[in-house]
């Protein structure tokens, strides 16, 4: 599987509780508190062709990612996507979120993520998306959420022996409009090294764990920007 491509296994947890009774089961991990920030011109061209881009802090560190379309993804909680991404210094970073998005710079940089060797139409097209929004100015911040995401390793067994993966629990806060106020999704997510690990496996495996735990309800995520949009939170 080539490096751009991300390929994960995204389930969504019903509630809090659920995320109680994992963090419980597996202890305690490194904290990350991320700020996600989207964009797109203001007609929404790379929302219409399924293109996320995303400018996220955590920590000290300071990223632009490109996401694509999914890859073939079936009716189950693993997704495949290109994934392009490079760093930003906190400057060009918070210049971006005051005055928009200036891409031309970084497109060398995010297509050189994506080698010439393994290059496809699916890539081909993404980046020519890209170079077509970039002439057009800069891009505007058109939404973004926070995100608490809590390391843990995992070990799992099934018929064909040891898995071992790190589990990603998300407490994802989307900013609301309503008198609600804010709304919370819990999420885990594991990402899967190229080649190394099958996704239907992991997905499977990890099912029968959280049944054994018993953690019910849970659900193929959809990705974090598909939520807020479909939620009406913001104008997308």
């Amino acid at each position: 599987m080539p490096s751009w491509i991300e390929t994960e296994c995204k389930l969504l947890l019903p509630d809090a509780a659920a995320a109680r009774r994992i963090r419980d089961a597996l202890g305690t991990g490194p904290i990350f508190v991320q700020e996600n920030h989207f964009f797109d011109r203001p007609e929404g061209v790379l929302a219409a062709a399924r293109i996320a881009v995303r400018l996220r802090s955590e920590d000290d560190r300071r990223r632009l990612t490109v996401k694509g379309d999914e890859l073939g993804r079936a009716d189950s909680g693993w997704s495949r996507r290109i994934e392009l991404e490079t760093d930003l210094t906190r400057a060009d970073f918070e210049t971006a979120l005051a005055e928009g998005l200036d891409l031309v710079p970084w497109i060398p940089r995010l297509e050189a993520a994506g080698p010439q060797a393994d290059r496809s139409p699916a890539l081909a097209r993404l980046l020519a998306a890209l170079r077509a929004a970039a002439r057009s100015g800069r891009l505007v911040r058109i939404d973004g959420f926070s995100n608490r995401r809590e390391r843990l390793p995992l070990e799992m067994t099934d018929a064909r022996g040891i898995l071992e993966v790190v589990l990603e629990l998300d407490e994802t806060r989307f900013p609301g409009d309503s008198p609600a106020g804010d709304r919370i999704d819990y999420e885990i997510e594991v990402e899967l090294d190229a080649g190394r690990l099958d996704p239907d496996r992991v997905e499977s495996a990890l099912r029968r764990w959280l049944r054994e735990l018993g953690v019910a309800g849970v659900l193929p995520a959809p990705s974090k920007l598909a939520r807020l949009r479909a939620a009406g939170t913001r104008p997308a």
